[in-house]
């Protein structure tokens, strides 16, 4: 096996992150264009063009990269790295798997790193209390993101090339980061009721257009009511969550957010442009 290789994210970080476009631009686009509603439809491109390319970006900008040398990983605004002889273990706990350092890492990547470590979603941590104090000391590289390689390709095999001695470091049930257990994913029940949920947003939107003109027109009106609650709300907090971020120099974070948060707002005055700034059509 040649080195260096290099794993981008794994299938199931991708479908989530992908996901969060089909879950909030699909559906207006698919509804747009089957209802022939400008205000869906608008509405739909607008989330697209900002999410997609941002999406991309954070897609594309993820890597981890195991050479003979040592570790690295890159995101959008942070960078870690450390050599084989730094790494006092791996830790595997599915969900939480990371390098643990026995020094701190340099740089301004780490720093960021640490602080964006910090930040809390709606009052839950990112991390568990042992990472964090992990972070914070800038000795923890945190590859839960492309852990699917471990198991499913030729991760586990590069890290043994590169460094053999550290599978006697390597404890599936957490290492040398003791008494804490991984954060619980997404579970497979969980990703179906996504699945089902837009399958129905979409269900119903083709349904609408085979309704009589005015019960469509009523109806779609009925419909935009609890979409623009729930687009204000998720506006509200993508504007918290970005200040947070770029409080942190989470500059690609927090710049993320933020655009999200502007075209969630669009979405918002558009929906109510459509119910209160055009009379009864003919």
């Amino acid at each position: 096996m040649d080195l260096p290789r290099v794993y981008r994210l794994s299938p199931r970080r991708r479908a989530i992150l992908y996901g969060s476009w089909a879950l909030l631009g699909l559906p207006l686009l698919v509804g747009g264009m089957v209802t022939g509603e400008p205000g869906l439809l608008v509405g739909g491109v607008l989330v697209s063009a900002v999410m997609l390319p941002l999406l991309l970006w954070v897609d594309f900008a993820a890597k981890l990269i195991v050479s003979a040398d040592g570790i690295e990983t890159r995101q959008v605004g942070a960078r870690l790295q450390s050599s084989w002889a730094n790494v006092a273990g791996l830790r595997l706990v599915p969900g939480s798997e990371g390098f643990v350092l026995r020094e701190p890492m340099s740089g301004s990547g780490p720093q960021r790193f640490a602080g964006a470590s910090q930040v809390r979603f709606q009052g839950a941590a990112l991390y568990d209390d042992v990472r964090l104090q992990l972070i914070s000391e800038r000795r923890f590289i945190p590859i839960e993101a492309f852990a699917y390689w471990w198991t499913r390709g030729d991760l586990r095999a590069a890290i043994a090339r590169a460094a053999p001695d550290l599978e006697a470091r390597t404890d599936p049930s957490g290492g040398p980061v003791p008494g804490t257990s991984g954060p619980e994913g997404m579970s497979k029940a969980r990703i179906w009721l996504l699945v089902l949920f837009i399958a129905v947003l979409i269900g119903i939107g083709v349904g609408v257009n085979f309704l009589p003109p005015d019960a469509r027109r009523v109806t779609f009106r009925v419909l935009l009511v609890p979409v623009g609650l729930a687009f204000a709300v998720l506006a509200g907090r993508n504007f918290l969550a970005a200040i947070r971020l770029l409080g942190a120099r989470r500059w690609g974070g927090g710049a993320l957010w933020f655009c999200l948060a502007l075209v969630q707002v669009g979405i918002v005055l558009a929906i109510l442009g459509e119910l209160f700034g055009s009379g009864p059509k003919p």
